[in-house]
């Protein structure tokens, strides 16, 4: 089986912005309890680029609310900031086309107030989405409670959620006023401006979401069908952005901290904020800053605005304190698939643990997540359905997922009748080994060195070599023998 990279996310660009307004007016005492500013508009802004990077400033409302209701694990953020955008572009002030506030409600009262706007939604959302298994079924549920909701809504949102579920971004745009239809700095001035800057990263491994019924066909007698899913993750605001100007160069102030106080965002949201001169003859750099890597955006632009995205590679976030958290989550399981196969449980747990990290929701396509590898063994449709215990739905259970992969690591060892060859064959194929002049019954002092040069599949994102693969896999099965306490060496395996 061809290992597939089980997290990779891309520098790539695209996204948007909604419209923000022009004054920023003080509320009464009683609105600051809740927090924020609240912004008021006095002409309609230039139109914003349509993604979710400008919605992402109610990440953090979302899971306050969600959290509330308990129901932060059973829909991901990055579902409810895709929909706030697809009904009004993250904006409390929403063109009313699309009904009121964030949620295009009926209710016009709800304009303006984004926390009861949230808690008036979230548990018509959390029902339809309990509802249905297909959650564009739970979409069009909810859809039927909007006030004129856009026709592509729920295209909209499986796009957005798409796209925040594999895509680092950064959204900045000028607090300044805009003057036919475009937005307008005070260019050769040193006149200052907020300038406002919010983005999201996917964090943590997907969960595969069904979206739509499979797609199923006949070939050669057997109905065949094709899930379509998708892959969801949790996203995460930036730990900090800074700014570099003419004049100042640090860190942009949160509108949710106290410091944050004076950055003009609406109430409840998190956006950062600077007070800094920004024209065509002093531009800004912004860089958003999570714990393992930066993205990077420039102003001004052409839109006024901008949106940046990547940054570099996100490794996954799934990492066990040890070997033994792994294993020992899995083990009982581990022992039931080594009873019905006769593969080695220690085996197992090392090929798991380098499949998947013994994480039961890893997918190695997120866009398709039931059309790759798959599970804590991170197997393959068709190769899934050659072994004897497959059943429909039967990679994504992960006791099952355990043995499917113990019953290949089984028939290739009773083809090359060596631990290190038979891993090698799940990870580049029976064929792969052969090619590179391994026969069956060669030891593995002998097959390595025909090994060591040849990664399967390169182009799908493999790195290691075949011999690399092998004795990463006993270097983990070892661990786990060791942590289990299990006696026999492995050495000649």
């Amino acid at each position: 089986m061809t290992k597939k990279p089980l997290w990779l996310i891309a520098a790539v660009g695209g996204g948007g912005l909604v419209g923000l307004p022009l004054l920023f007016v003080i509320l009464a005492p009683a609105l600051m309890l809740i927090g924020g500013l609240a912004l008021h508009q006095t002409s309609d802004p230039p139109p914003f680029p349509d993604s979710p990077a400008f919605s992402d400033q109610w990440i953090n409302l979302s899971t306050h609310v969600v959290t509330a209701n308990q129901l932060y694990t059973t829909i991901p953020n990055s579902v409810w900031i895709s929909v706030v955008q697809a009904l009004s572009n993250g904006a409390v002030l929403a063109n009313q086309t699309h009904g009121h506030g964030l949620f295009a409600s009926y209710n016009p009262a709800l304009t303006g107030h984004p926390l009861t706007d949230f808690n008036s939604a979230v548990p018509k959302l959390a029902a339809a989405w309990a509802a249905h298994r297909y959650k564009s079924h739970s979409l069009a549920q909810f859809a039927s409670t909007r006030d004129q909701p856009p026709a592509s809504f729920i295209d909209t949102v499986k796009q957005d959620i798409i796209t925040l579920s594999t895509t680092p971004m950064v959204a900045a745009w000028p607090v300044t006023g805009w003057q036919n239809g475009q937005w307008h700095y005070p260019s050769g001035t040193r006149t200052k401006t907020w300038v406002l800057a919010i983005g999201s990263a996917p964090v943590g491994q997907p969960v595969a979401v069904p979206w739509k019924p499979p797609t199923c066909t006949w070939i050669h007698g057997k109905q065949v069908c094709t899930p379509n899913d998708i892959a969801v993750s949790m996203v995460s605001p930036p730990t900090s952005m800074t700014i570099q100007s003419d004049g100042y160069n640090g860190p942009m102030l949160s509108s949710l901290l106290p410091s944050g106080s004076a950055v003009p965002a609406w109430p409840h949201a998190e956006v950062f904020g600077a007070d800094v001169i920004v024209n065509a003859q002093h531009p800004v750099t912004i860089t958003a800053h999570w714990p393992t890597f930066s993205v990077s955006v420039t102003l001004p632009s052409s839109t006024g605005f901008t949106i940046g995205g990547g940054g570099g590679t996100l490794p996954p976030s799934y990492s066990p304190a040890s070997v033994r958290a792994a294993v020992t989550q899995w083990w009982p399981d581990i022992l039931q698939a080594s009873h019905h196969t006769g593969v080695p449980p220690a085996w197992i747990a090392g090929e798991m643990l380098e499949e998947s990290g013994g994480n039961p929701g890893a997918v190695a396509n997120l866009a398709n997540p039931f059309g790759g590898a798959l599970g804590l063994m991170q197997l393959e449709p068709q190769t899934a359905q050659s072994l004897p215990g497959w059943y429909p739905g039967a990679r994504e259970n992960p006791q099952v997922n355990l043995t499917l992969g113990a019953e290949l690591l089984a028939d290739n060892y009773r083809t090359f009748h060596s631990w290190r060859l038979a891993s090698a064959a799940y990870y580049g194929g029976a064929g792969a080994v052969e090619d590179a002049g391994v026969s069956p019954g060669m030891s593995w002092s002998a097959g390595q060195s025909l090994l060591a040069n040849v990664v399967p599949d390169p182009q799908a994102g493999n790195s290691l070599s075949l011999a690399q693969y092998a004795n990463t896999v006993y270097a983990y099965a070892q661990a786990a023998a060791q942590d289990e306490h299990l006696s026999g060496p492995l050495a000649s395996s």
